[in-house]
């Protein structure tokens, strides 16, 4: 599904008025209309009002034509406008003229002089509208709109936003302390990117898309937003005959001397993507560490460079280690010591697989000479790093990164011929080809260390199993996400550990692979009893 920010959408809307000919109303008409509709098909009660809060634009004017369309369906509805008629664009005057001629209550609100009368109606009232500030509001709320988002808030009314919550930044997903808190946000055309980027995801409830038919020659749009329903049509099929042969062999070249964490994570993760077999390659001075920790994976040692790191030294060895691979992961726990970046530019060129290169080994990616990366664009390849690590990676300020993460992880995707996952809230990913996608899952209790090694063994157990590099990319940051909103159901976000996300996976998987079976998930922390037979809590997938 495709997204938009919000001058994207101002130059949709232009288009389809001044070159296409569609007016102006017809728009508002269908946005207003489509808005009544979904809130009627939840339910409408006469004996209730609904409260409509209207702006003096054109958001407001969507307001008063939902208003007329509740009105025709029976309901008792009052709007509450900001300012004074003579205040309004022509478009929402006109459909306030038409909402009061239909029956519906229109109320001007006045500071300090009925605010107890609106809050009064809030109390009482079915559903509460936001229908205040359109997408193009940024920056902070000012009175008198933030003493309504107040009201809004305080009423515990179940509450509808037309476009975007008031007080959410439609581009970047910034909130104001009192924005609004949704029960459903109703965006019209396109949703807005704001809509799927934390802070704002949580400010919008369910989203619903109302479709105004614009001119399809009228949407320029690249980017869009990946669905979790979406994701079952991707997942690599699974040969009920199969054997560990059929489901891919991933290599994972990870891990340093204090850092044998990093490894162990990427390559469980690698057999919990799927894959048949996982074979981790490590400095011999970490190799017994992570055979320990390791039951299903077959760890082998390479010699390191004296210190517990990968040098020159280990380059045969990982060859030869990689010949039977159909996927590499590079990169996790490798460390900065100086024989890494030797070894990883002479590795990458070597490498004929697939390959997922992540975290020390994105970093001594800057200054690789041009044959380094030269290959790797010529390889299925997919650069998993988030903001710090592409800054160092593409020279560009942090700042930068995180001011325009869509623009900035599409031209990391050019520079380097490479998907890139460029991870954050929302993570986003980015082809060569010139299409980006917003993740629309995931939550704060995934910012934590090891979080990253999962992603890379999942998608280089992904690669492995042949799904090819765009695919491997968007499936596995959203099962990814979906496992970590999965575990922070399960224990919360707070304390939520890079493990506990990695043995969600499988209750992941098996949503997208049996959706309409009804799931109950029996998470445990590793210290807990293997033996506790407690009852489970069911819960829906």
């Amino acid at each position: 599904m495709r997204v938009v920010t919000a001058s994207e959408m101002r130059e949709i809307d232009r288009k389809a008025i001044e070159e296409f000919g569609v007016p102006s109303l017809d728009l508002m008409e269908r946005a207003g209309g489509g808005a009544a509709q979904v809130i009627a098909a939840i339910g409408l009660d006469p004996e209730k009002p609904v409260v409509i809060l209207c702006g003096k634009g054109n958001n407001g004017g969507d307001g008063f034509v939902a208003a007329r369309h509740l009105r025709q369906f029976g309901a008792d509805v009052v709007c509450w406008m900001m300012g004074e008629r003579d205040e309004m664009t022509s478009d929402a005057l006109r459909n306030l003229v038409a909402a009061e001629e239909s029956g519906v209550r229109i109320r001007s609100f006045r500071v300090d002089e009925n605010e107890a009368e609106l809050a009064e109606d809030l109390a009482k009232c079915q559903y509460a509208v936001d229908a205040m500030l359109g997408t193009g509001a940024k920056g902070a709320l000012r009175d008198p709109i933030r003493r309504l988002t107040h009201l809004m808030n305080d009423s515990e009314a179940r509450t509808f936003a037309l476009d975007v919550p008031t007080g959410l930044d439609a581009d970047t997903g910034e909130v104001d302390p009192d924005c609004v808190q949704a029960m459903m946000t109703i965006t019209f055309g396109f949703p807005k990117r704001g809509l799927y980027a934390l802070p704002g995801r949580d400010y919008c409830g369910d989203i619903t898309v109302i479709d105004l038919a614009y001119p399809e020659e009228s949407v320029e749009v690249s980017t869009g937003v990946l669905l979790w329903q979406e994701m079952a049509g991707i997942v690599p099929d699974r040969n009920p005959r199969g054997y560990k042969g059929s489901f891919g062999h991933v290599a994972i070249v990870a891990g340093s001397r204090g850092m044998a964490g990093a490894a162990c994570l990427a390559a469980e993760s690698a057999l919990r993507s799927g894959a048949g077999l996982a074979k981790l390659y490590v400095p011999e001075s970490i190799a017994a560490i992570c055979a320990m920790k390791l039951t299903e994976v077959m760890v082998f040692g390479v010699p390191d460079d004296g210190g517990g790191t990968f040098g020159p030294a280990a380059l045969d060895s990982v060859l030869a280690g990689l010949r039977e691979a159909d996927a590499v992961v590079l990169g996790p726990g490798l460390s900065g010591a100086p024989g890494v970046r030797e070894f990883v530019h002479a590795l990458v060129p070597l490498v004929d697989c697939p390959i997922v290169v992540d975290a020390d080994a994105l970093n001594v990616l800057a200054d690789a000479p041009a044959d380094v990366l030269e290959r790797l664009a010529r390889t299925p390849a997919i650069l998993t790093p988030h903001p710090g690590e592409l800054a160092r990676l593409t020279g560009a300020a942090i700042s930068e990164i995180t001011d325009d993460t869509v623009a900035s992880a599409q031209r990391a995707a050019n520079r380097f011929g490479c998907e890139i996952v460029l991870k954050g809230a929302p993570s986003v990913v980015a082809s060569p080809r010139g299409t980006v996608d917003l993740c629309s899952l995931g939550n704060d209790g995934m910012a934590t260390a090891g979080s990253g090694d999962v992603l890379a063994g999942l998608l280089g157990g992904l690669f492995a199993q042949g799904l090819e590099a765009s695919r491997s990319a968007r499936l596995g940051t959203m099962v990814h996400s979906r496992a970590g909103d999965i575990c922070r159901n399960e224990i919360g976000a707070r304390g939520m550990l890079a493990g506990d996300l990695m043995r969600c996976l499988p209750y992941a998987w098996r949503e997208l692979e049996a959706p309409h079976e009804h799931l109950s998930y029996r998470f445990r922390l590793e210290a807990e009893d293997e033996d506790d037979e407690s009852p489970t809590e069911d819960r829906g997938a």
